[in-house]
């Protein structure tokens, strides 16, 4: 019975441990909320641009509705967006 206190004591200090060595923005976007991407600006052309996401890594596009007449991030910013699901991918409802 003690090795198994033992045992869930160092599963959990591992945990821990684990959980606090890990950088805050590697949950960035899981903290921002549903539907919401932070990321570095790689790239921004006509009505779209690119980030780096800040969690996975990986580069995601969005494009700005017309509509909105949004201005476009410059590259290098860092940014959170929300976004909604489109035909032809993602559409960035707003910027900040």
């Amino acid at each position: 019975m003690k090795s198994i206190k033992v045992m869930k004591s160092i599963y959990i200090a591992a945990m821990l441990s684990a959980a606090t060595a890990m950088p805050a923005y590697v949950l960035a976007c899981d903290a921002a909320g549903e539907n919401t991407h932070i990321g570095q600006v790689l790239s921004a052309e006509g009505n779209q641009f690119t980030i780096r996401d800040a969690q996975s890594g990986g580069p995601i596009s969005f494009t700005v509705d017309d509509k909105k007449q949004a201005v476009l991030p410059a590259v290098g910013d860092r940014i959170a967006v929300k976004y909604s699901k489109g035909k032809n991918g993602l559409i960035a409802e707003s910027v900040h």
